[in-house]
């Protein structure tokens, strides 16, 4: 299954490490987050390409949909803040 980092880039697995992630997993999701149906229909990088990770069977994990989109959307909100223009906590200086 596929991953979308925060620009919108799509990456999987190659089949092969997908399919030993979700027999490792036993196709039971990794998560466990507040929506989570259990069973595993996809297979999710811990890391995200867009944060270094990579497509080695250490960085993936099984997972079902709903919590992976959750996953997704909190990887999207933390590489549109790091991209972000805007400086964060900076007061200015004549305000010190």
């Amino acid at each position: 299954m596929t991953n979308t980092s925060w620009s919108g880039q799509r990456r999987s697995f190659p089949s092969a490490v997908r399919k030993q992630i979700m027999d490792r997993d036993k196709w039971r999701c990794q998560i466990k987050g507040p929506a989570c149906l259990g069973k595993a229909t996809q297979a999710d990088h811990r890391l995200a390409h867009a944060e270094g990770g990579t497509d080695d069977l250490s960085n993936g994990q099984a997972v079902c949909k709903p919590c992976h989109d959750v996953k997704t959307q909190q990887e999207r909100v933390r590489g549109a803040e790091k991209h972000s223009r805007k400086r964060k906590g900076m007061q200015h200086p004549g305000f010190r």
